[in-house]
C-alpha cells in the first residue's frame, strides 16, 4: 500500500512538490522573412459613430467679431458703410424690377457718395483699398450714364464679399476688380487713357 498523500488548496501536497501547472496554449507566431510576401490578415472593423456631414457656410463679420467697435474704428466704419451700400444696392435692384429707373439711379448715386468715405478706411489693407478705388473709377468712367441691372448685381456681389472679407489679399482684390470688366465697367482711372495716348505718340 502506497503512502497517503494529502492535497492542500495552495496547489501543494504533502510531498512538498507543487502540482504541474495547466499547460497554456502556444500562440500562433508567424515569421515573415525579408523579401517575402506578407500574408493577408483579417481586417478588424471597429464600430464607431456614423460620420455626419456638416454643410459649410461663410462666417459673418458679426460672428467673427461680436464687438466690432472694439476691434478698430476703421473696421467698424467700413462694415457700417458697406452695409449701407448693400441696402442701396438692394433698393436699386428692386426699383429695376419695378421699371422705376429714376429710383434705381438715385440709389446707385447714394452708393457712389459713400465710396470716398470707404476709401478713408483703406488702412484695413491693400486689398480693401484696391476694391474701393476700382469701384470709384468705375462710377467716374460712367460719366453719369445709369448702371444696368447686371452691373448693379456685380457691384453688389463685390461689396458683399468686401464686407465679408475686409482684410482681402491684394491678389484677390485685383481679381475682383477685373471681374467688373465682364459687365463693361472700366476700373482704371480716366487719366490712364490720356497717359496711354501720350505714350503712343
Amino acid at each position: 500500500m502506497g503512502p497517503e498523500i494529502t492535497a492542500y488548496p495552495n496547489g501543494h501536497d504533502s510531498t512538498g512538490i507543487p502540482e504541474e501547472p495547466a499547460r497554456q496554449p502556444t500562440p500562433n507566431i508567424q515569421i515573415i522573412r525579408a523579401g517575402g510576401d506578407v500574408p493577408e490578415s483579417p481586417t478588424l472593423e471597429m464600430p464607431g459613430p456614423a460620420a455626419t456631414e456638416v454643410p459649410g457656410r461663410p462666417i459673418t463679420m458679426e460672428e467673427l467679431y461680436p464687438s466690432i467697435e472694439n476691434v478698430s474704428p476703421e473696421l467698424n466704419s467700413a462694415v457700417h458703410l458697406l452695409s449701407l451700400c448693400l441696402e442701396y444696392a438692394d433698393q436699386a435692384l428692386e426699383a429695376h424690377r419695378e421699371n422705376d429707373l429714376i429710383d434705381a439711379d438715385d440709389a446707385v448715386q447714394r452708393i457712389q457718395g459713400i465710396l470716398p468715405e470707404l476709401f478713408c478706411c483703406r488702412s484695413l489693407g491693400d486689398g480693401f483699398g484696391i476694391v474701393i478705388n476700382g469701384l470709384m473709377c468705375a462710377f467716374q468712367n460712367l460719366a453719369g450714364v445709369p448702371l444696368q441691372r447686371e452691373q448693379i448685381e456685380k457691384i453688389r456681389l463685390t461689396l458683399m464679399r468686401l464686407r465679408t472679407e475686409p482684410f482681402l489679399r491684394a491678389e484677390d482684390a485685383v481679381s475682383m476688380i477685373n471681374a467688373l470688366e465682364d459687365v463693361e465697367l472700366v476700373v482704371e482711372p480716366a487719366e490712364f487713357k490720356y497717359l496711354a495716348d501720350l505714350l503712343d505718340e
